[in-house]
């Protein structure tokens, strides 16, 4: 879904996970892990995806600390913030069984944003992501 012509134009498309086999094993590896320890995928354990995130929200929403010299330190700061948020309940989930992806609610989307999302949620063709589902809307 997240590879739509929308996402693609606005240069938030993210890499398929085949085209990462190592990262995708090493993530593995990490959730299990953490699961070990007692963390629990989509509960206090979420999948984010900083690029886009930058992207979707509005100016001042997610702080960029001056402290953060590298692009990986943003992102890693992105991340921590979203974290946050899910913790006070402010983040909604798009996904399948198989992973969810957790991005801010709408409060702190651009407008511009919400109206490209969801143009692309309504026209996504529905047996290609007829088992994707979202609560982006409530």
């Amino acid at each position: 879904f997240l590879s739509t012509s929308i996402f693609r134009k606005g240069k938030v498309n993210p890499l398929p996970p085949a085209l990462m086999p190592k990262l995708c094993e090493t993530a593995k590896e990490v959730v299990e892990k953490l699961e070990k320890k007692g963390f629990v995928l989509g509960i206090n354990l979420i999948e984010t995806f900083p690029t886009l995130v930058k992207k979707i929200c509005k100016a001042g929403s997610f702080s960029m600390n001056a402290a953060c010299q590298t692009e990986n330190q943003k992102s890693a700061l992105i991340c921590a913030q979203l974290a946050f948020l899910h913790s006070q309940f402010k983040t909604r989930w798009l996904g399948y069984k198989d992973g969810f992806l957790f991005l801010p609610e709408m409060s702190f989307w651009k407008k511009d944003w919400k109206e490209k999302f969801y143009q692309a949620w309504k026209s996504r063709p529905y047996l290609k992501y007829r088992r994707l589902i979202t609560n982006l809307w409530k």
